[in-house]
């Protein structure tokens, strides 16, 4: 396996890759967002053709009001293409001492790791098409970029989590056994 540059430079001294991976890419869509998402772009549509009508008044308050409404239209209507490129841009790291999410889109660019620790809480939760979301500590993974998992369910807390992992079940088997030497070799 070729490891790129930037995830060798995110290694530190002593620490040993074990899995290096990606999201399922695509649009991965629960059966409730296939059945909405057509209806919500229809209704979306209709909402930007209000606002450019709101637009070409020439009323300063309704071109303020229209301006910020088509801002937030057009930022819904992008959700499920950046969503795609986020995913598409982000690595999933683990190692002999860390798990690690690395995220490197014009949005965000961060890293995020968990040290292994007795406390190290990791619970699995079923996403999109067969997919399996891990999530590390005792929140809510982030779905996309904005909202909780149970949204909106006044869920505030969030987690770092590997969304959408394809091979789940042998990832947490791998990060068991290295949190399990890890902390036990303290």
């Amino acid at each position: 396996m070729t490891v790129p540059k930037p995830i060798v430079e995110m290694l530190r001294e002593g620490e040993t890759l074990l899995w290096l991976g990606k999201p399922r890419p695509g649009f991965l869509l629960t059966p409730y967002q296939q059945f909405f998402t057509p209806i919500k772009y229809l209704f979306l549509t209709m909402m930007a053709i209000v606002a450019g009508v709101m637009l070409s008044s020439t009323t300063g308050f309704f071109l303020v009001f229209a301006a910020g409404f088509l801002g937030l239209v057009v930022l819904r209507m992008l959700q499920f293409p950046l969503e795609l490129l986020g995913r598409r841009n982000t690595d999933y790291i683990v190692t002999d001492q860390r798990i690690a999410i690395k995220r490197n889109t014009f949005l965000d660019r961060s890293e995020t790791s968990v040290e292994y620790t007795p406390e190290f809480q990791m619970t699995p939760v079923d996403s999109p098409r067969g997919t399996t979301t891990i999530c590390f500590g005792s929140g809510q993974s982030l779905l996309g970029f904005a909202y909780p998992r149970n949204y909106p369910l006044n869920q505030t807390l969030w987690c770092p989590a590997f969304e959408c992992v394809d091979d789940a079940i042998t990832v947490m088997d791998l990060i068991i056994d290295a949190r399990d030497k890890f902390t036990f070799a303290r």
